[in-house]
């Protein structure tokens, strides 16, 4: 094109207020540098720190990131896929809020590169990126039956629970249970009970949801089992600050009548009253690290690692204490 028709175009396209339209361009074959993710819940610390993780990442590369929230809902899972599946883009990340049919493309329409982050081992052929949540479980454990305490109850969150309290030892060997955190840290748990001599029951398990208000109710429910219980395992920071709200109208003191502890070990954890002894985890290396292996997908990269496990701690504070020996 000659310079004088092309500075006509520029001219026209400036006073017409002109912009590229990317659905062509995608059609043509050129890349969007979009992702899509889709998380169980935005407003939750631990996937709004993983979306930090990854905002911060795909920043470095020129990746730009379409964020979805499930709400912890199946029917809102299935609707974001559906807009997902129809959206331009380069690549999806996925958080499943459980076991399902849709990370495979044939059911979710998404023919693009694909990595799950946040659960284990729910496709063979698709990168996970996760957590270590057995260890967690298993540390959290372990450092109670060190503390001298045996009735250890275990609060079991999830979105769309796939058991009961009856039967969710009978469940831990299917291959599905890496769809679900909970399952991981009971396996950490039973580990730490088997290895301590300790027998487990089914009564110090309580099924729950994730929020505050769902420790509360947990707990209600454990101490009309009426079961011996001197320590209590969360699903999460916020359970645990409920599970210290009604303790604490109970009158029962935290750590030497019952220590807790709780799991991410975000920014409820340094301030709740005692402070909350908490398994970390690193969400935000999570998010970085997915970004990075979904660029290398879209680039055309093989993976050869599919199973990307990111470690675990305990960060000990005041919510946890040894058993007091009474005295003679």
């Amino acid at each position: 094109m000659k310079q004088e028709y092309r500075e006509k175009v520029y001219t026209a396209a400036r006073e017409l207020n002109y912009k590229p339209n990317i659905a062509a361009k995608y059609i043509k074959g050129a890349k969007t540098n979009n992702i899509a993710v889709l998380v169980p819940d935005i407003a939750h610390p631990f996937f709004s720190a993983i979306l930090k993780g990854m905002l911060d990442q795909s920043r470095k590369i020129g990746k730009n990131l379409l964020i979805y929230s499930s709400d912890g809902k199946r029917e809102y899972e299935e609707l974001s896929l559906n807009q997902i599946s129809r959206a331009f883009i380069d690549g999806f990340l996925f958080s499943p809020i459980s076991r399902t049919k849709f990370i495979e493309p044939e059911e979710s329409g998404i023919k693009l590169p694909t990595a799950i982050f946040g659960r284990r081992k729910m496709n063979k052929s698709i990168p996970h990126i996760y957590s270590d949540n057995i260890k967690g479980g298993y540390l959290a454990t372990k450092y109670l039956l060190r503390l001298g305490r045996k009735g250890i109850g275990f609060l079991a969150g999830f979105w769309e629970p796939p058991c009961t309290n009856s039967d969710i030892k009978g469940i831990i060997n299917e291959d599905w249970v890496g769809s679900y955190s909970t399952l991981d840290r009971f396996k950490g748990y039973l580990r730490a009970l088997k290895e301590y001599n300790v027998d487990y029951s089914p009564k110090r398990v309580v099924i729950c949801g994730y929020g505050r208000y769902d420790g509360y109710k947990a707990m209600q429910e454990l101490f009309s089992r009426m079961v011996k219980v001197d320590s209590i395992i969360t699903p999460n920071d916020i359970v645990a600050s409920g599970v210290i709200n009604f303790l604490e109208e109970q009158n029962i003191e935290i750590p030497n009548d019952i220590s807790i502890i709780g799991y991410d070990d975000n920014l409820i954890a340094p301030v709740t009253k005692p402070r909350l002894t908490s398994v970390k985890q690193n969400p935000q290396m999570m998010g970085e690290a997915s970004i990075e292996v979904i660029d290398k997908m879209i680039r055309g990269e093989k993976i050869v690692n599919k199973d990307i496990s990111i470690d675990v701690s305990l960060s000990i504070r005041g919510s946890t204490g040894m058993v007091k020996k009474l005295s003679e």
